[in-house]
């Protein structure tokens, strides 16, 4: 019995059933008992049978009144007046008989004799007609028939008494039974109820210490506790499934940190090749032409673009850097785009133009890194696949859906024919041709923060091909310096239509009025229109002229006018000693901000201007007289020099003046050499100023010597004694290196 008391949930179940069944069955039983009607037509015969019995003995009153009349002496009543009452009498023996036949429960106890033998009287009575004797007769029935009434009222009020009490025996047992039921119900319920409170209490208590365990516990503890006897079942699994997931976290971690170090020692391999290979080319050089020299700067440039790769894939891998990397400075970013973009196009002999809109926001919320790499796979996978020779690359931006987003679009054009515009290969039959989704979405989503609706198509006619990327952007920071050639003129030649087409386009974005030549002797029509600070802007494809000649000629003509000449060329081998006519030469395809930076530089300084700048030299050199020497050979080439005896003066001098090259002796007393250069590299990176060339000096002969001047950031280093040739050579060397930017 204790045992069934203890709260037990399917024995709580079965007498909450019970329940409802006994709740069910008094409820049945009650409705039967309204509804029943055989027991209502009982109980309504037997109301009549009563009332039929009250009747009849009313009927025998009135009639032994009568007869009591009747039987006077001086009685005047008539036979038919008690002829009248015996015969209503009889029929209601006889309806009383009819009814008493439906309730045989009644007459069984009393009989019917007595209503029988008045029939019988009053038969006798049609017979003779003898008053007395009827008289006689029916008083003795009369007492008869009162004892028959009385007898079917106490069988009627007996019976009706032992029904009520059936009904009500029944009605105590089922709700006796309902209580008791109810009661245990509530009772085991009650336990239940406790019990789980007890349990929730307890169970809250255990996550409650699970919980603050976490905070502190480690992967040893975790074990310990699944160990720990007094650790229950629900803890030491909830300890297990912990531990398992510590395992596979820390599994994750190991091989993170494995891939983390992998790409991290990708990236520097690649820094310290670009290194290697940008130390080797500056020794190379010693004894190399001015042509050589070139050459090398592209190299240079070269490995510089290899060096910023590894830089954005260290950043890439850096998922801690990405994170905060809120701001993309667009041009930034597109200057690399482009320029990892031509070294593609130029490895599959393709030739490239690039035009980027001025209206595009300088800076934009987002991520640069994942932006950048996305944008170069996109870009990189279209050229790959593609067999077309020519490839345009245009970044324009356009109002949003969202008033407060921008758009900006980037179309990668590779097409067979030549197109005088950009706008011509715009419209081509581009709304003919399918789109082929290549956005992945996968990847957009992982690299992207900040830049919505990222989307991706190529389309192919087969003659052309076409790669949009398109995506909104929240504007951080717009353009300030728009129409920065205003009020410039600058006239155009060149035989490449869309070449022509994306300069023009550049220029007069900023404000400078372009004028547009097709041959030399146009040019020297155009010339007219010129005045002094404007520019004339060749390109290295103009039919029918020898460039070198051709800028000879022409740059003898304009340096009076105080007219600058610029020339664009694809690469170093086609230039000669051009660079000697020319105020400044491009290489294509360019970046658009350092582009219009150079033009407008070259085209607000004069002739004696650029002496003045060609011509300034430092020299940091401890011995006066290896001082003094230098000093007269820079004097027997009309060149102008300062000279200080310390690497700390030559810092501060830097500081406040530009020079052109500076002479660096590697070894002196004090600040020395090497790390004056390195404050000096410093500085420039930190105020973003274009570096200066500084010539390293020493008398040490060894390769290991001129690699440590190098590696400090020396451009080039020559041995001393100082000699006339080697001066004169390493300065035309690089100030052609410093002509071509």
């Amino acid at each position: 019995m204790k045992r069934f008391l203890q709260p037990n949930t399917p024995v709580i179940h079965v007498l909450f059933f019970i329940t409802l069944g006994i709740i069910l069955a008094q409820g049945a039983y009650s409705l039967r008992e309204v509804l029943s009607v055989n027991d209502n037509n009982e109980s309504k015969t037997q109301v009549l049978l009563v009332n039929k019995s009250r009747e009849i003995l009313n009927g025998i009153s009135r009639l032994n009144a009568t007869l009591e009349v009747c039987t006077q002496s001086n009685s005047n009543c008539s036979t038919a007046q008690v002829q009248l009452f015996t015969s209503e009498l009889s029929r209601e023996i006889d309806n009383f008989h009819a009814l008493i036949a439906n309730e045989k429960s009644l007459a069984s106890s009393t009989g019917i004799l007595g209503f029988d033998l008045i029939q019988l009287y009053i038969k006798k009575y049609n017979r003779t007609f003898d008053l007395n004797e009827l008289k006689q007769s029916l008083g003795v029935a009369f007492t008869n028939s009162t004892s028959i009434i009385d007898s079917l009222l106490l069988n009627h009020a007996r019976l009706s008494k032992e029904k009520q009490d059936n009904h009500l025996y029944i009605l105590l047992m089922l709700n006796g039974s309902l209580i008791l039921v109810f009661g245990l119900y509530y009772f085991l319920n009650t336990q239940l109820i406790r019990a789980a409170n007890t349990e929730k209490n307890r169970i809250s208590t255990t996550f409650k210490t699970i919980s603050n365990d976490l905070k502190t516990i480690d992967h040893g503890k975790v074990k310990e506790r699944i160990s720990n006897v007094s650790t229950s079942s629900i803890e030491k699994n909830i300890y297990a499934k912990l531990l398992s997931s510590y395992d596979q976290l820390e599994e994750q971690k190991s091989k993170t940190d494995l891939y983390q170090r992998l790409y991290n020692l990708l990236g520097y391999e690649v820094r310290g090749i670009t290194n290697t290979i940008q130390g080797g080319v500056k020794l190379l050089i010693k004894d190399a032409d001015e042509s050589g020299a070139l050459l090398a700067k592209e190299i240079m440039s070269a490995t510089n673009t290899l060096e910023n790769l590894a830089d954005n894939f260290n950043r890439l891998s850096n998922i801690d850097a990405m994170s905060h990397n809120k701001t993309i400075h667009f041009y930034h970013l597109i200057s690399e785009l482009i320029v990892l973009t031509s070294t593609k196009a130029k490895q599959q002999s393709k030739s490239i133009e690039c035009f980027v809109d001025n209206a595009i926001p300088l800076k934009m919320y987002g991520n640069q890194t994942g932006l950048f790499w996305l944008l170069l796979l996109q870009v990189s996978n279209m050229i790959s696949g593609s067999n077309q020779p020519k490839i345009l690359l245009n970044a324009t931006c356009s109002s949003s859906d969202r008033v407060d987003k921008l758009t900006i679009n980037l179309h990668l054009y590779l097409y067979l024919d030549d197109y005088d515009t950009m706008t011509n290969i715009d419209d081509l039959a581009w709304n003919q041709a399918p789109e082929k989704n290549v956005a992945n979405d996968e990847l957009s989503n992982n690299l992207l923060n900040g830049i919505n609706n990222y989307a991706a198509i190529t389309q192919d006619l087969g003659y052309a091909e076409r790669l949009c990327v398109s995506f909104d952007i929240n504007t951080s920071e717009y353009q300030t310096h728009n129409n920065r050639l205003a009020g410039k003129s600058i006239l155009l030649c060149g035989e490449s239509g869309i070449q022509v087409d994306v300069i023009a386009n550049t220029l007069s974005n900023q404000g400078a009025t372009v004028l547009v030549a097709h041959t030399a002797n146009d040019i020297f029509k155009s010339m007219k229109e010129l005045n002094a600070n404007d520019g004339i802007f060749l390109t290295d494809r103009i039919k029918g002229i020898t460039l070198d000649s051709f800028c000879k000629t022409l740059k003898a003509r304009l340096t009076k006018r105080n007219i600058k000449l610029f020339l664009s060329v694809s690469n170093s081998a086609d230039i000669d000693d051009i660079y000697n006519h020319v105020d400044y030469v491009f290489y294509h395809p360019f970046t658009p901000v350092d582009f219009i930076d150079n033009i407008l530089t070259t085209l607000n300084s004069d002739s004696g201007e650029t002496e003045e700048i060609t011509s300034r030299f430092l020299i940091v050199e401890d011995d006066k007289v290896q001082q003094f020497i230098l000093s007269k050979i820079l004097t027997g080439f009309e060149f102008q020099s300062e000279g200080v005896d310390d690497g700390a003066k030559a810092l501060a001098l830097v500081k406040e003046n530009n020079f052109d090259i500076i002479f660096m002796d590697c070894i002196m007393p004090g600040m020395g050499g090497m790390e004056a250069t390195s404050l000096i590299r410093q500085y420039e990176k930190e105020q973003r100023l274009p570096p200066t060339t500084i010539i390293g000096a020493t008398a040490l002969t060894s390769n290991k010597e001129h690699k440590q001047c190098i590696d400090a950031g020396m451009d080039y280093v020559i041995s001393k004694p100082y000699k006339n040739e080697e001066i004169y050579a390493v300065i035309k060397k690089y100030m052609a290196i410093r002509k071509v930017g």
